[in-house]
């Protein structure tokens, strides 16, 4: 069996940073410090449970931060929740994802603006929750373009944004169904580069392969969405968490497969799910 690995499989960027500023934190704390994050830092539970061996708690509400160095995750947080931070902990290290920091900022521009906001993503998700918090009470979310039909014709100022790791292809429908009732709407796209550019390559991948390994955290969005992007293809897809996942008998038939991941994938997670495949 040949096992073809996408390049941009594994962490991106933002994730990167968050990790890295934690550490950073980690390594610099004193004595009797207690280091926390707000929240899961991000969505990969292998990652989590290393950080926890190294002594980070994880808390649930902002008013546990009393008394303690607080990490807000990739992911980011809504305004509300950050001030409690700030009011409670010792030390914040906001390790917010840039490129998430830049779609708060368009969203509370416009919403002074009188903008209402309508958020293409997944409603229970922790950026999303936190995108929703910078729009105040006129944001939405919405996952479909059958949704555009329920929102109030009465609307005169509205944006469109979506979720950092959200399907573009979805996207681009709802962005089409979104300017039809709203002519005057403002469409921002908003999905990260790294998020298309990853969206492409499993795309193009699929294609050319006999089945299509997907690894990464089972609540990661970005993960999720590689997964949904490899399927429309019409290729066989697999989303497993690690090696232990992988349907042999199942996938052991194929001769050329493809593997990608989420952006919470660390390499050696990639790595062994690859040697797991090669193996066979």
């Amino acid at each position: 069996m040949k096992v073809v690995v996408a390049k941009t499989a594994g962490f991106c960027n933002g994730v990167k940073y968050a990790l890295e500023m934690l550490l950073r934190v980690l390594r610099e704390k004193k004595s009797g410090e207690v280091v926390c994050t707000y929240g899961p830092l991000i969505h990969n539970n292998h990652v989590l449970r290393m950080l926890r061996e190294r002594g980070v708690e994880e808390i649930d509400k902002p008013e546990e931060a009393a008394g303690k160095i607080v990490v807000i995750r990739a992911h980011g947080v809504p305004p509300q929740t950050r001030k409690i931070l700030y009011e409670n902990a010792v030390k914040v290290i906001n390790a917010t994802c840039k490129r998430v920091a830049r779609v708060q900022a368009v969203i509370k521009q416009h919403a002074k603006k009188g903008y209402h906001t309508v958020i293409v993503g997944d409603e229970d998700h922790a950026e999303v929750i936190g995108l929703k918090g910078y729009a105040g009470e006129n944001g939405i979310v919405i996952q479909s373009a059958k949704d555009i039909v329920l929102l109030p014709d009465s609307w005169k100022k509205v944006l469109l944004v979506a979720q950092t790791t959200q399907n573009e292809e979805i996207f681009d429908r709802i962005s089409k169904e979104f300017l039809k009732k709203y002519p005057q709407g403002i469409v921002k796209r908003t999905i990260c580069a790294a998020t298309k550019e990853r969206q492409n390559e499993v795309k193009e991948l699929a294609k050319e392969v006999d089945a299509m390994v997907i690894v990464g955290g089972f609540h990661s969005g970005n993960t999720v969405r590689l997964t949904e992007v490899s399927r429309s293809t019409g290729t066989p897809t697999y989303h497993v968490e690690t090696e232990k996942e992988l349907p042999f008998d199942e996938i052991s038939k194929y001769k050329l497969i493809g593997v990608s991941a989420g952006a919470s994938t660390p390499q050696w997670m990639i790595h062994n799910v690859v040697q797991a495949l090669s193996e066979l």
